[in-house]
């Protein structure tokens, strides 16, 4: 089980970086938007260019805020990987990832299970009983 959460846990972080490399895109687009916007506006007046600005501040703000979101997750997807390689019982950084995983990536939400169920039976409770 340990093993099954290493991989998705990896697979997991390889669509995070490419979330990441995606949301940064977004957010660049967003302040070339509102740069740029008033150039390539100038000939619809002044609705199109309150348009692009609009445009260009939600694409900032939700890039921005996306990007903050991916950077956390993937520092939580560590600290859960570590988890699992320390050799001591922590179920709280796999149960952190179950809930991302409700709200997000499958990988982590799979990946949370495993780990907790790899936690408890080869480190912790199960492993002493007779």
């Amino acid at each position: 089980m340990g093993n099954a959460s290493k991989i998705l846990y990896t697979v997991g972080k390889v669509v995070n970086i490419i979330e990441i490399v995606m949301t940064s895109l977004m957010l660049l687009l967003g302040v070339a938007v509102m740069i740029f916007g008033e150039a390539i506006a100038v000939n619809f007046q002044a609705v199109a260019s309150f348009l692009n600005m609009a445009t260009g501040t939600g694409f900032t703000i939700g890039g921005a805020v996306a990007l903050v979101l991916s950077i956390v997750t993937l520092v939580l997807a560590n600290n859960a990987t570590r988890a699992l390689e320390n050799g001591v019982t922590e179920n709280a950084p796999h149960i952190v990832m179950i809930v991302v995983g409700v709200f997000g990536d499958i990988f982590y939400l799979l990946g949370g299970i495993f780990g907790l169920v790899a936690e408890n039976t080869e480190n912790g409770y199960y492993s002493n009983r007779s």
